[in-house]
């Protein structure tokens, strides 16, 4: 009942859209966090994860900012480095993306880092946030914004997930409602769970399927995406 609730209040505000007071503050947010998208990869993960939120304190994000209330879109930024991981692994992927539309979207996760501003930016612009940032993005509304980056999310029951692959989980904190919540990105490869911003972390966490399972005892799953390339 509860996840109903929260599922009918997301699609609820879908339905809101951008005024112009916000259109001024994500003119403003640009502008600034254009100023540190240079040197902000420097502070990741081997130059490519963030598993960390709090190092993107100074990107503004509506009326928030990423250290807050970023973590979805964070998720899917991990999500796309690792499908450019895959991405690179897979010698035979050119040779099968012959439609020139999914040649363009391969190019954007093999091609350059993708700037943080400019996915800030979509999320305001697209009215992806809940309470234009304060709640950070809303999750349900994910597979469209990360198709915009190449993505497919496909979603799939409220259950962690087992088999081998990238998923983005999104979640209460814990059993109450309104608790908070956060979002992360995973990688299952065989009997070990790779969490990329799970926690507060300089590096991504591993976990074994039932201890991940232990840990979710106390939170509440709203959404389950498997991630692949569109």
């Amino acid at each position: 009942m509860l996840q109903r609730l929260a599922a009918f209040g997301y699609r609820l505000l879908n339905k809101h859209r951008v005024s112009k007071k916000k259109s001024t503050v994500s003119d403003s947010n640009l502008v600034a966090n254009r100023a540190f998208d240079e040197n902000a990869r420097k502070r990741f993960y081997r130059n490519r994860f963030v598993t960390d939120q709090r190092i993107l304190r100074n990107f503004k994000l509506g009326y928030s900012d990423m250290a807050y209330a970023g973590c979805e879109i964070i998720a899917v930024f991990n999500a796309c480095e690792l499908c450019r991981n895959i991405a690179y692994r897979d010698k035979d992927l050119r040779s099968k993306a012959c439609d020139p539309d999914e040649m363009l979207l391969l190019d954007k996760i093999q091609g350059d880092f993708i700037p943080f501003s400019d996915m800030i930016r979509r999320a305001e612009t697209g009215g992806y946030l809940v309470r234009f940032g304060k709640w950070g993005t809303n999750p349900l509304r994910l597979p469209e914004y990360a198709s915009r980056y190449g993505l497919r999310l496909e979603r799939l029951p409220n259950d962690l997930p087992h088999r081998e692959g990238i998923y983005i989980l999104s979640f209460w904190n814990n059993k109450k409602l309104m608790s908070g919540v956060h979002t992360a990105c995973i990688e299952i490869v065989g009997d070990t769970v790779v969490t990329y911003n799970l926690h507060y972390a300089d590096n991504p966490i591993s976990y074994s399927h039932g201890k991940l399972a232990s840990e979710f005892k106390v939170k509440r799953l709203i959404a389950v995406y498997r991630v692949s390339k569109r």
